[in-house]
């Protein structure tokens, strides 16, 4: 509960949710909350994620525990220049 991954693709985030799914050992499927279309994705996750480290669930993954309204307000502030 209260953790998510956040992340950079270049596929549809839904394909994407549904093949983490299938590869991962996680108890219940990925589910998309949240998609933005960027004009650079690396350097964007790259700030999403250095905006959220102090929530990082662990130091060598892309999951992060906090409420929801704090990650998205963390997340549009940090790729707010990349937004398109």
């Amino acid at each position: 509960r209260d953790i998510y991954k956040v992340g950079h693709t270049d596929r549809d985030p839904e394909e994407r949710a549904r093949e983490l799914s299938r590869v991962t050992s996680t108890p219940t499927p990925f589910l998309v909350v949240q998609a933005w279309a960027v004009s650079r994705g690396y350097e964007a996750e790259q700030a999403a994620h250095a905006a959220l480290d102090g929530y990082r669930v662990d130091d060598r993954r892309e999951f992060f525990r906090t409420d929801y309204a704090v990650l998205r307000e963390a997340l549009e502030k940090a790729i707010g220049p990349w937004i398109v």
